[in-house]
């Protein structure tokens, strides 16, 4: 519904929390739509599809660890690269759930 009024800036937070999968493709896919001009801000725990934004803010106990690009934080975040390996896989715990997250 937030879509159907064009806002030039719009805040998701959790999006997909408690979607079934073909509604969180659904609505992934009309926030994500070339449609959608507004400045969009994704809250989300889930790094499983980090790769299709633009640019990240990784936070880590209220501050800023890292911002850069997917491709980019994988490089040069190692806790950005393991949390998204470990999410896609669901075979190790997530970086906001390890005690220091550093870059």
């Amino acid at each position: 519904r937030a879509l159907l009024h064009r806002p030039k800036i719009l805040l998701l937070d959790e999006p997909a929390t408690g979607l079934d999968a073909v509604t969180r493709r659904i609505v992934s896919q009309a926030w994500m739509s070339e449609e959608n001009q507004a400045t969009t801000v994704v809250i989300c725990h889930r790094f499983h599809e980090m790769d299709r934004f633009d640019r990240i803010i990784l936070l880590g106990e209220g501050e800023v660890v890292a911002t850069g690009s997917h491709g980019d934080l994988m490089l040069r975040c190692p806790a950005y690269a393991e949390s998204y390996r470990a999410d896609r896989h669901d075979d190790a715990p997530l970086a906001e759930e390890s005690e220091d997250i550093r870059c």
